[in-house]
């Protein structure tokens, strides 16, 4: 039990502990083992390609020196010991965290009743991933109603001991381990494991509303069962799961949620003691509300009806709280539902509204020309949603310009900033600001964030990527749900949204900005992102994320994007 120690480096060796970068990872954190010093072969005798691999230049050696990549990740105690974490290639990405199967594999072997664990990854309905756990029990493991308990005890066990996004969502009990050739683990002969994160045998709905969500649930999850007590998101929903979630139940019930609803209550017997709540004045329905009446025409924080089906311009996340709103602003689609992801990491009583295109509702041909009449058409909506400030302002890739623009306005009419953040996005350079646009590059780039965001299960044809060719595949939930006029607006947009930032000349901006920087690309780097806003900000705090520009905000990167602000607002 526990970790398995591998010791200190020989002498005249070296050993390392390096991230994706190779950079030094800190004492007690996880990364890959790489081995130098004079001891070390020159490679693998006539197999250049696995030489070029495995032994690469060792940046911490003499001029011209090479290290071995073990393919072993370790991680440094406080008294100088390396213990072994598993293997790298063993690694799986869920909802943008990286994780160690090795490491939770550990944790759940330590919990009594169980002899042996593996943990790998499985596809879920909407073709992302979700951490799968298979449990041999220790002896005979007992008849299936002992099996739930010990089960129950293993979640339980895990909760305590694991971050939440190591705790598996699906479990299966296996007798024995599949082996390959060579005496591992074998996951691909693995069976299946249950289709929900509830490992207790469901109770049967007691009313007629909760049987109506168990159904929507599984609906959306694609799964066949799902009890009252299932957690949606440990089974496996996600930010734009939960949207579809939400308008099923608008549709199907008549009723009207906020999305921040379903992680308040994500179980349908929690969704329905608050769908069946009376509606008082000052209990928690009156702070999230569920049945909501449409205010003013044409205000901005009116809901929109069901037909818009989420693409209205001002798209609320949360309501109520006495905290100072975020106000996020959409990346270059003109979508911001990614932004729910930071629901669950915000102070559970900040409202979160976010902007949307307006192009998604009235067409791309109706777009500002520029990036100063879009930062003018949005201040509407958002001193509609908060005539004064303080503002917080937060925006991802185009709608990080946006969100400057918007903050120099503010600042000029004399009301308080007091945050303005962006991922992942940056002035362009004067060698590319103004420079012609590629229209068909710029559309295959459109349609591969349309495909890895709304419809990573389709295959992709090589080459370019048209429009004809990839919505021809697009059935009734296939890009969550989107027509293929929609679709087509959302790539007329992003074109046009890139056109304007290429053309885009920032205003200076005479506060602070916080810059939250991916580190996977190739283009731009973190130094290049923080060169150009220190142009056109007074102060610049930069924050880096272990991930590339498409994944910011998945669930991992999210968090961290989360407790920054959190931090630096504490607690406003």
């Amino acid at each position: 039990p526990g970790a398995v120690p591998i010791g200190r480096p020989l002498d005249n060796t070296r050993a390392h502990v390096l991230d994706a970068r190779l950079r030094p990872v800190p004492v007690g954190s996880t990364g890959e083992l790489y081995i130098g010093g004079s001891g070390l072969a020159q490679g693998y005798l006539g197999r250049p390609a696995a030489t070029a691999e495995r032994f690469v230049a060792d940046p911490y050696g003499p001029p011209g020196s090479r290290m071995y990549r073990t393919g072993d990740l370790a991680r440094w105690t406080a008294d100088g010991v390396l213990e072994f974490a598993g293997r790298a290639d063993d690694q799986v990405k869920v909802r943008g965290f990286r994780v160690e199967p090795a490491e939770v594999e550990a944790a759940l072997a330590g919990c009594p009743g169980v002899a042996r664990a593996v943990v790998g990854a499985r596809r879920d309905a909407a073709g992302g991933k979700l951490l799968a756990a298979w449990l041999v029990p220790a002896g005979d493991g007992g008849g299936e109603e002992q099996w739930q308990r010990t089960l129950s005890g293993v979640r339980a066990h895990a909760a305590r001991q694991l971050p939440a996004h190591l705790v598996p969502s699906l479990w299966a009990r296996i007798d024995e381990v599949p082996l390959t050739r060579h005496g591992k683990a074998d996951r691909a002969a693995l069976p299946d494991p249950g289709p929900t994160g509830e490992p207790v045998a469901h109770r049967a709905p007691r009313t007629p509303r909760e049987r109506e969500l168990c159904a929507l649930f599984g609906t959306v999850l694609g799964v066949p069962v799902v009890g009252p007590d299932t957690d949606f998101f440990q089974a496996g929903g996600h930010s734009l799961t939960a949207l579809r979630l939400k308008s099923k139940i608008e549709t199907v019930l008549g009723v009207r949620i906020p999305v921040s609803a379903l992680f308040d209550a994500p179980t349908p017997a929690g969704l329905a003691a608050r769908l069946d709540a009376p509606q008082s004045a000052d209990g928690p329905a009156a702070r999230t509300p569920l049945r909501r009446t449409r205010e003013r025409p044409g205000s901005a924080t009116a809901p929109a009806g069901p037909h818009h089906n989420g693409l209205e311009h001002v798209l609320t996340l949360r309501t109520g709280g006495d905290r100072t709103p975020l106000i996020c602003v959409h990346p270059g689609l003109g979508l911001s539902w990614s932004y729910m992801n930071l629901l669950p990491h915000l102070a559970p009583d900040r409202p979160v509204h976010t902007l949307q295109s307006p192009a998604l509702l009235t067409g791309a041909d109706r777009l500002p020309s520029t990036m100063g009449e879009m930062a003018d058409l949005y201040l509407r909506s958002v001193r509609e949603l908060r005539p004064h400030g303080p503002y917080l302002l937060l925006g991802r890739s185009f709608g990080g310009p946006l969100v400057h623009e918007l903050a120099v306005r503010l600042r000029r009419a004399g009301e308080e900033v007091r945050m303005l953040a962006v991922v992942d996005a940056m002035p362009m350079p004067e060698g590319i600001r103004g420079t012609p646009l590629d229209p068909a590059a710029v559309e295959d780039e459109m349609l591969r964030i349309l495909h890895r965001s709304h419809a990573p299960e389709l295959p992709l044809p090589n080459g370019p990527l048209k429009r004809s060719t990839l919505f021809a595949q697009a059935r009734a939930d296939t890009f969550d749900g989107l027509s293929r006029a929609q679709l087509h607006t959302l790539v007329d947009a992003g074109i046009h949204h890139t056109r304007l930032v290429r053309d885009w000349h920032p205003s200076h901006y005479d506060g602070a900005t916080t810059l939250f920087s991916a580190t996977h690309d190739d283009w731009p780097t973190t130094a290049e992102k923080t060169e150009a806003w220190q142009r056109v900000t007074a102060a610049l705090d930069v924050h880096e994320l272990d991930c590339g520009h498409s994944d910011v905000l998945t669930a991992g990167p999210a968090a961290e994007i989360a407790a920054v602000l959190e931090t630096a607002l504490r607690g406003d």
